[in-house]
Parts: C-alpha cells; sequence; structure tokens
C-alpha cells in the first residue's frame, strides 16, 4: 500500500501483484495529512506514511450527518418510552409468534422528535436476518437486509425472505415493504399499494404512511379507511401536529381515520440531563469536542431545544461541520431553533 500525494489531494494506491496496474482506493484532502517524509517516488509525488487505519479513522470522522442521525442500538434511543416498549411488542410478535395483523400505529408529535427514524429503526429489526438476541433486539447489520435501505425506500416487489426466532417454527417467511411519502403520493400509486397488499398469500406486508396528515389535505385519506380495517397488513403511520395556543392540531386527521389505528401514540420527549447526557455520548462518537464547561454547553443546547433530539442535534451538526469541530457555549446560545408554536 503507498501513499502518493497530487497537487490538492492525497492518494491511495494499492498493487495487488508485480504485474498487475496500480489500483486508486481513494483520495483524500491534503490539508488533513501530515508530511512524514520528503523521499520521492520516480514520477516526483511525495510520499506519506500515514496507515490506511489512520486514513479510515479520519474519513469517518469527518463525514459525520448528524442531520440524518439513525439509532443502531435501542440505547442510542432518548426518550419516547412509550413508544419504544410497543414496537419491542410488535417486534416480537411478529418475529416470535408470527402475528401478522392487528398492530395498526399511528405515531404523533413535532417535528424531530423521532417518529420517523423509530419506524425505520423498527422495519431494519424486523428485517434483520440474524436478530437472534432477544434481550437487545437489534439488527446486526451485516446481512444483506440490513445493507439495503428497505426501511427508507420499501422493497417493493422485492420481497425479503426472513426467519423466524422459534424452536418450533423453522420455515422463514416472505416479507414486503411499502414506504408512502404521503406529500408527494399519488391516488394512482395509493390504489396500487392497497391492491397488493389486499392479496392474502401468507406474507407479512408492512405499509409505512409518512406524515400521513397531507393524506387529509387532498381527501386521499378516505381511500384508505376499508383498507385499513380489511387488509391483513401492518398499516404504520406518522403524523406531525403543531401546538398552537396549547391545542392540538393534529385533530386535522380524520376521526374515523385515526381510528382505524388500534395504537395511538405521542412522542415524549426526554428530560434535559438525559438528553444533555445522549448528547455528549453522539459528540464521543463523532469526536466533536465540546467548549468548558461541557456539561453547561450541553445543558443549554437541551433547554433551548425544549429537548427535541432532532432539534438538538442541528446544533452538533452545525459544530462537526466547522473548521475547527468543536461545540461553544456561543454556538448553543445563539443557535436559531425552528420550534412549533
Amino acid at each position: 500500500m503507498t501513499i502518493v500525494t497530487m497537487k490538492s489531494s492525497i492518494r491511495l494506491i494499492e498493487r495487488r501483484s508485480s504485474h498487475e496496474a496500480p489500483h486508486v482506493v481513494t483520495n483524500f484532502p491534503i490539508s488533513r495529512f501530515k508530511q512524514t517524509s520528503n523521499l520521492r517516488t520516480p514520477n516526483s509525488e511525495r510520499i506519506y506514511m500515514n496507515t490506511v487505519e489512520e486514513l479510515n479513522k479520519i474519513a469517518a470522522q469527518t463525514n459525520v450527518d448528524f442531520e440524518r442521525f439513525r439509532p443502531r442500538c435501542w440505547d442510542d434511543i432518548t426518550g419516547n418510552e412509550e413508544i419504544v416498549e410497543h414496537l419491542k411488542s410488535m417486534l416480537l410478535g411478529i418475529r416470535v409468534r408470527r402475528d401478522f395483523t392487528g398492530w395498526n400505529t399511528l405515531i404523533t408529535g413535532p417535528s424531530r422528535s423521532g417518529k420517523t427514524s423509530l419506524i425505520k429503526w423498527f422495519i431494519r429489526c424486523v428485517l434483520c436476518l440474524n436478530l437472534a438476541d432477544l434481550e437487545n433486539i437489534c439488527p446486526c447489520y451485516k446481512c444483506l437486509n440490513c445493507e439495503n435501505d428497505w426501511d427508507t425506500f420499501g422493497s417493493q416487489e422485492w420481497e425479503n425472505i426472513i426467519d423466524f426466532i422459534s424452536d418450533t417454527v423453522k420455515t422463514p417467511i416472505r416479507c414486503s415493504i411499502y414506504v408512502v411519502n404521503c406529500a408527494t403520493t399519488t391516488e394512482r400509486e395509493l390504489d396500487d399499494i392497497v391492491g397488493k397488499v389486499r392479496v392474502d398469500d401468507g406474507m407479512v406486508k408492512i405499509v409505512y404512511l409518512d406524515e400521513v396528515h397531507r393524506l387529509s389535505r387532498r381527501n386521499l385519506d378516505e381511500r384508505l379507511l376499508k383498507p385499513l380495517e380489511d387488509t391483513k397488513a401492518i398499516w404504520l403511520a406518522t403524523s406531525a401536529y403543531v401546538k398552537k395556543d396549547k391545542i392540538d392540531d393534529s385533530s386535522k386527521l380524520d376521526p374515523m381515520f385515526q381510528n382505524r389505528f388500534s395504537f395511538r401514540l405521542t412522542t415524549s420527549p426526554p428530560s434535559v440531563k438525559k438528553l444533555a447526557q445522549w448528547l455528549a455520548q453522539r459528540c464521543i462518537e463523532a469526536n466533536l469536542k465540546v467548549d468548558e464547561p461541557t456539561k453547561d454547553i450541553l445543558t443549554i443546547v437541551a433547554e433551548r431545544s425544549k429537548c427535541i433530539p432532532g432539534l438538538a442535534l442541528q446544533v452538533l451538526n452545525r459544530a462537526v461541520k466547522s473548521r475547527d469541530r468543536m461545540l461553544t457555549k456561543k454556538l448553543a446560545e445563539e443557535f436559531c431553533f425552528s420550534l412549533d408554536g
């Protein structure tokens, strides 16, 4: 493995054999490296002796995106205890008891409170082929289903085979995931999905309606009243609401539509202390420096974000993208939050 520099970047080159042309593995900005040798190759390119491990570490620390944070274990979730407990029960029902119906769930809450990330995390757990730990119930992130973004884009016609954690039932079953962007979906697309989930073929069918309140604005929610009640599928829906004058605006969802969901849950924020501790863990993972006093700065972020995790992460994202990669008290106090209400 050889590391050489071009004019503005460092190139990692690998030659697998003496008869094979060099293979460029990757490029990195030249500013990220320290010169350790003035040796020159025949083409006058300077050699730098950084190891591959150091390169990977630098890349991992550089490519941090708190805006799109997704949990990798249940401990990465803060607040929303009731929803977490429900998702665990649903996961055990599907993967252990083979209970594929009666789980229709509607989750409401303010923007950035964790609704979408919780549903996507649940779908990833459902599809994992190596989900063998019933205590932690965490996906492996190594199997084929974990490597694909079925939780984001859905599997559509790609039917994923999942095994079940059971000593008595060894037969795997197919699972289809349908992710519906309710802001852009059309009447025809909805009818197409309904037609697919109406087929009773013994498969697990999960339909996720993201930002479902946007269907009601176009009167498309009425087309789902019967399918929600009659089809053998698991319907999951999330809906943001805005609180104005202490009035819950989620009532814009038609009551008949809401009643099609047996489980109607609302997000709950963590305490200031718990959110500050959670933010500290995220800073450690991203190698993000926090100015002194660290505890006070993270507490300021938690309080000013009204304990909404997604909004607090926006401050960390702003800090990690800065040149010095530091969260300062000034940033914590002056960051402009966009809060509901």
